[in-house]
């Protein structure tokens, strides 16, 4: 299974792929079989017994449109002989799964589930210093009518280790579907998110934080799908990018023709902090109904002189003076998550980063 996507991994000529070089990647790698340990947490550090995660057999629910279903990625954890079934039962209270690699290749597969009215789930993505981890993850999560769904990955993988999430979310009647990435580490991040709103009066927040250095890569390719009138749809995506990372946004918002009265914004900001820093951003939209209300937008840029100055004219040394403003750039990212406590553990992780 692994072996077919080495073979025939994506070029720049996809268009999903176009900045995002495979292949330098792969030419060296091994193929070992690998693990993945899973833990539930409350946010306190405890063993969670409320919530669990057991293997489950189930049929991923094919998507209405959009290009996920061809990449390679996703084909690949769609084909995924370990699959689970998370449940969360913990009465609206957060939680957290860890999933911590081993050495080699994982490919894992989750369905989530609940019939909390509120789900509040933190999956953090570690391994140790010495492994070299390839992780291959797909979640995929079907609101119930009502339901408030909140979806927040933290990724802190050393820069030896290479990681693909593909995250799937369908809407029912009156839902919210809020996700929220945040990659602090890995020497290679792609993220696919494909949401569907098939149901008015639902919503879905995509929002995504990169907060990068060294040579690392990261990338996200996301389609929001309006597939019903009254549907609302945002997506906040910055990067802090320094010393040679690189970060990358491709996101599409398609507006189908009966989608009327529906409202969307995407926005992509990226903050260079060394000439070697890139970022690539391609926001788009894609409309077939007339009234709606739609936005879209990038930004790249470095840090501004003026403020530095302003913080060194006080005694503030120049490092400690973007760091501050790196860390106000991001937060309004950190500030999506609905958790407070989840929320409040985020921002320590990035200012402690």
């Amino acid at each position: 299974m692994i072996n077919e996507f080495l073979d025939n991994l994506p070029t720049t000529k996809v268009e999903t792929w176009k900045y995002t070089s495979l292949k330098k990647h792969f030419e060296d790698y091994k193929v070992i079989d690998g693990s993945t340990d899973f833990e539930f947490l409350n946010l306190d550090g405890s063993k969670n017994d409320n919530c669990k995660i057991e293997k489950a057999s189930f049929v991923t629910t094919a998507p209405s449109a959009g290009n996920i279903a061809g990449d390679s990625a996703f084909n690949l954890t769609n084909k995924a002989t370990k699959t689970y079934k998370i449940t969360i039962n913990n009465k609206n209270r957060p939680v957290i799964l860890k999933h911590k690699y081993n050495n080699g290749v994982s490919v894992n597969k989750f369905l989530i589930e609940s019939n909390d009215n509120e789900i509040h789930l933190l999956n953090e993505f570690t391994n140790n210093d010495e492994k070299h981890a390839l992780s291959f993850n797909q979640f995929e999560t079907n609101a119930n009518n009502n339901q408030s769904i909140n979806i927040t990955n933290l990724q802190k993988l050393n820069n030896k280790s290479l990681i693909f999430n593909n995250i799937l979310a369908f809407s029912k009647e009156n839902t919210h579907i809020d996700i929220v990435s945040v990659d602090l580490g890995s020497k290679l991040a792609r993220t696919n998110v494909h949401s569907e709103l098939n149901h008015s009066e639902s919503t879905t927040s995509v929002h995504g934080l990169y907060a990068t250095k060294g040579n690392t890569h990261t990338d996200t390719n996301s389609f929001i799908y309006h597939n019903a009138p009254r549907s609302y749809s945002s997506q906040l995506y910055k990067s802090v990018l320094d010393d040679s990372a690189r970060g990358v946004f491709t996101g599409l918002i398609r507006v189908e023709k009966d989608a009327q009265a529906i409202n969307s914004d995407q926005l992509n900001k990226n903050l260079l902090l060394t000439s070697k820093a890139k970022a690539n951003s391609r926001p788009q939209l894609e409309i077939y109904a007339d009234d709606v209300k739609c936005s879209h937008g990038s930004t790249t840029g470095q840090i501004n002189d003026d403020e530095v100055f302003y913080f060194t004219s006080r005694g503030i040394k120049i490092e400690r003076a973007k760091k501050i403003l790196s860390k106000a750039f991001i937060n309004d990212v950190l500030f999506k998550i609905k958790n407070q406590d989840i929320k409040n553990l985020l921002i320590k992780e990035v200012n402690d980063g």
